[in-house]
């Protein structure tokens, strides 16, 4: 796929601040999506204006966008994220829990893929989240019971 140095420096960008926002170093990118960490090291670096398609498939699943995302930035719009781009960060409160969590999360997707899903995950947390209230209300009583 060919565009031009604009194009492709867009295309960096957004790799790079996806990346990033993920918290994944460009040879995790790569494992994710097979293909060579120079390639993504080129990519974000804008080196080259064209890509073979399986590059850049490598690219979006390393990134977990949707297939046809890194054509919509050489047309000039956004890349699409995978239905497992649940916003964490709005979808609950800001504590350390919370923060834990979020991490744990993109460590999962890094490692399990996309097959994890949103959903999974939001079961998860909120049997956790139940199960945390449950172990503070047993502290309290335990406590107002030793007194």
């Amino acid at each position: 796929m060919r565009g031009s140095e604009a194009d492709w420096s867009r295309v960096a960008d957004e790799a790079r601040s996806r990346r990033e926002a993920r918290g994944w170093s460009q040879l995790e990118v790569a494992a994710r999506g097979s293909i060579g960490l120079d390639t993504v090291q080129a990519i974000e670096a804008a080196r080259r204006v064209s890509y073979r398609g399986r590059t850049l498939d490598g690219l979006e699943r390393g990134l977990d966008w949707r297939p046809g995302s890194i054509e919509a930035i050489l047309r000039g719009g956004k890349p699409t994220g995978t239905e497992q781009d649940l916003n964490v960060d709005e979808a609950a409160p800001d504590d350390e829990l919370t923060r834990l969590l979020r991490v744990k999360y993109r460590q999962l997707v890094g490692l399990l893929g996309p097959e994890l899903g949103a959903e999974t995950f939001e079961r998860w947390y909120m049997e956790l989240g139940r199960r945390m209230r449950e172990l503070e209300t047993e502290e309290t009583s335990t406590d107002n019971s030793a007194k």
